[in-house]
């Protein structure tokens, strides 16, 4: 009798398994058919995009779960898209929203020269918005560092130079912080780096001192 429960317990579990897969293979086929049908109602010709099937934050890696080829109308398509094959494996700088064609704009760092002054090395450190005074920092100004480890602050460095943040290279689109490149001294880089990987940085914006 045991026995018999046990087999027709696998069997009914079998049977569900069987029945969510042709389910949802069935809910795909629809959603791919409306799409088609969608994109048909705009004319023109139909080619394989690459889209982002998950919002993608600046610093992930494109592969195969957050990207998909799908049909889409070429007069629809961004300026210079980026097909599926050149995307996958390369690290989006500006935040991609799900549904969005993967354009060659959210790779912008990639090849963009950074100008680091003589004498100084480009370092780039993990930020976030709110170490970074809401998300205000960017390339140009002029911050001082401070170190937080639990509940010390503690001043790294004034007057640091702003080379570039992961926002900025999103060409003004409101993207988040979450890296910012700055100009330090060469023998302070490893101090840096070793402060950004023991505590938390934060960034703030000096405001003009009296009588300058």
């Amino acid at each position: 009798m045991n026995r018999k429960m046990a087999i027709l317990g696998l069997a009914s579990g079998l049977l569900c398994a069987i029945a969510v897969f042709v389910f949802m293979g069935e809910v795909q086929s629809q959603a791919d058919s409306e799409r088609a049908a969608v994109l048909e109602r705009f004319g023109g010709e139909q080619v394989q995009a690459c889209v982002a099937t998950v919002d993608i934050a600046a610093g992930e890696t494109i592969d195969s779960s957050n990207v998909a080829e799908r049909v889409w109308v070429a007069d629809l398509l961004p300026a210079d898209p980026v097909s599926y094959a050149d995307a996958l494996g390369r690290m989006a700088t500006s935040p991609i929203i799900a549904g969005e064609v993967v354009s060659k704009k959210r790779f912008d760092d990639e090849g963009q020269t950074i100008d680091v002054p003589e004498g100084l090395c480009a370092v780039s450190l993990p930020a976030g918005d709110v170490n970074a005074v809401g998300g205000a920092v960017e390339r140009g100004m002029k911050v001082d560092v401070y170190l937080a480890n639990g509940e010390t602050a503690t001043p790294l460095a004034q007057d640091v130079l702003v080379l570039s943040t992961s926002a900025g290279s999103s060409g003004g689109t409101g993207g988040k912080i979450s890296w910012i490149t700055v100009a330090v001294d060469d023998e302070r880089a490893q101090e840096f780096v070793s402060a950004a990987s023991g505590g938390n940085l934060y960034f703030t914006i000096p405001g003009e001192k009296k009588g300058a």
